[in-house]
């Protein structure tokens, strides 16, 4: 059985080596990560109720850290590391820790978290690509966006609408006067320019979707 709880200070030392072997073999790590947590607690950022150890058989198996980081505006979450014993992985301590996690920071009032990490494993927590939304993000499985990047979005879907509404129909009224086209006519040439506006529109969205960034520093 595997007991999730908050990591206190007598587990500093067991954590550090478990991080340790942890990110020996691991394909995304920097090297640092054992140290980084050590450091991660003593800043503004860090947040006791986030720092979950994983116990089974009586010892710290694996550990997770959320930590504040700002957004715009906003303030959420990242994620890192995560960490399980090379012995212990591949037993679903590490998604008990993550959702465990999930759990506690929808408790405290964040909406979704960040992180730096392999894009096959974390999807099925809810963690998309940022170029999907302007950046990773995650609630519980409910995907969001940044809302800063999602106004920016609104705002210019809506500035192509008009641009783009305010030609077609200076386009039309010109092509139905020099042709003096009847009813029929008409019809088909207002539903083939309707047709070439939805194109313009969509590929138009999907450019500002791909170059909308959201830069964490």
């Amino acid at each position: 059985m595997i007991e999730i709880r908050q990591e206190n200070i007598k587990d500093y030392e067991e954590v550090y080596n478990v991080i340790k072997r942890a990110f020996e073999t691991a394909e995304h790590r920097d090297g640092n990560e054992h140290d980084l947590v050590n450091e991660l607690r003593k800043g503004d950022s860090f947040i006791p109720k986030l720092s979950l150890v994983a116990i089974k058989e009586n010892k710290i198996v694996g550990y997770i850290l959320f930590t504040k980081i700002k957004i715009g505006e906003y303030e959420e979450i990242t994620l890192a590391p995560l960490a399980v014993l090379p012995e212990y992985q591949k037993q679903g301590i590490g998604s008990k820790l993550i959702e465990e996690g999930h759990r506690i920071a929808k408790e405290l009032g964040y909406h979704y978290s960040v992180f730096l990490g392999s894009e096959k494993y974390y999807p099925k927590f809810g963690y998309i690509p940022a170029i999907a939304v302007g950046h990773i993000a995650a609630n519980n499985g409910k995907y969001l966006s940044n809302k800063n990047s999602k106004k920016i979005n609104v705002v210019n879907f809506f500035v192509i609408y008009l641009i783009m509404s305010y030609y077609i129909n200076i386009i039309n009224s010109i092509f139905q006067l020099i042709f003096r086209v009847d009813d029929s006519i008409k019809l088909l040439s207002n539903i083939g320019i309707l047709l070439m506006w939805v194109g313009i529109v969509l590929i138009a969205y999907k450019i500002i979707n791909k170059n909308n960034y959201v830069e964490n520093e």
